[in-house]
């Protein structure tokens, strides 16, 4: 009698729907341009392409401390998609190859592009 109990109660459980976690399909994010290498000092650029009227931030990197600049700034893109920064690097900044990452977001989905850009004096 207990084997047909527990017999029953596995084939009810086998019939259940599983209900899978939902998670939200990422964006699609190209880093299409960007310059390098660059002097510091010097002005930078960089464009990038997703999806339209998106909210996109852009972070370099520089020996593990994200660069404060102006022209750094979230951005939206246009109704193509598209959308640009430029900026004077820092002649602070350190010579060498850096990260810089676009991260474009709508709502909970968001979606990231990274390229380094090399620095020279």
């Amino acid at each position: 009698m207990q084997r047909l109990v527990a017999s029953a109660a596995i084939s009810a459980a086998m019939l259940l729907p599983i209900a899978a976690p939902v998670q939200a399909a990422g964006l699609g994010v190209q880093l299409s341009s960007l310059s390098s290498p660059v002097k510091r000092g010097h002005l930078a650029s960089a464009s990038a392409h997703s999806g339209p009227h998106l909210r996109c931030t852009i972070k370099l990197v520089v020996g593990g401390h994200a660069v404060s600049a102006s022209g750094l700034g979230a951005r939206t893109t246009n109704a193509s998609g598209n959308v640009s920064w430029s900026w004077v690097v820092p002649s602070a900044t350190r010579t060498g190859s850096w990260p810089v990452t676009v991260t474009c977001q709508s709502g909970s989905r968001s979606g990231k592009a990274s390229r380094h850009m090399s620095v020279t004096r």
